[in-house]
């Protein structure tokens, strides 16, 4: 196996990675709050978008299997802040070494063949050659499920740590009929 960079993916790969992704992301599509599936036109954006380098991991016969996304540029990825990240991590933010780790996807017929171990090793070079720090969002789902796994893999290899920086609750109100800041009657607002 072996790894190229691209700033611009070419439409072929585009095409073959958007099915692989959305392979992998439209089962969680309602297990979570938020969108976890770009539509085929943000996907393709995304893979157009010079900020953001496309790792390709090619087999020996030379198809490609897998992909990783990555930016230092935090206002590439539009639900990012990078506010948050210049006040969570500032150094790292002057020196331009906070890495966004956007998505990793592995063809069906190759996962569970080390091919994530290599997305991994590239992973650990891509974030260490700017002595910087990755970040990454997960949706609660693949939280419980996925990241254990992950920082129980970094933690026992002594490869580093992952830390929870932030989490986005989204919550659901039903109000009974007592419950409402206008009067029903007048239509006027309540004083409060």
């Amino acid at each position: 196996m072996n790894i190229t960079i691209v700033d611009v993916m070419d439409a072929e790969l585009v095409e073959l990675f958007y099915k692989i992704y959305s392979g992998a992301f439209d089962p969680v599509a309602p297990l979570a709050a938020a969108r976890h599936v770009l539509t085929y036109a943000e996907f393709a954006e995304e893979m157009a978008d010079e900020r953001i380098e496309k790792h390709i991991v090619w087999n020996e016969v030379g198809e490609p299997i897998a992909l990783a996304t990555y930016t230092r540029e935090l206002d590439s990825i539009t639900w990012v802040s990078p506010a948050f990240y210049a006040r969570r991590f500032p150094e790292h933010f002057r020196r331009n070494a906070i890495v966004y780790m956007g998505y990793s996807l592995v063809h069906p017929a190759h996962q569970g063949k080390g091919v994530m171990s290599v997305l991994l090793e590239d992973t650990i070079a891509t974030v260490r050659a700017v002595d910087g720090v990755g970040v990454f969002d997960v949706c609660q789902y693949n939280d419980e499920r996925h990241i254990g796994y992950l920082h129980k893999m970094i933690e026992e290899r002594g490869m580093g740590s992952i830390m929870k920086i932030d989490v986005q609750t989204f919550y659901a109100c039903t109000f009974n009929d007592t419950a409402s800041y206008v009067n029903r009657e007048t239509a006027a607002a309540v004083p409060a």
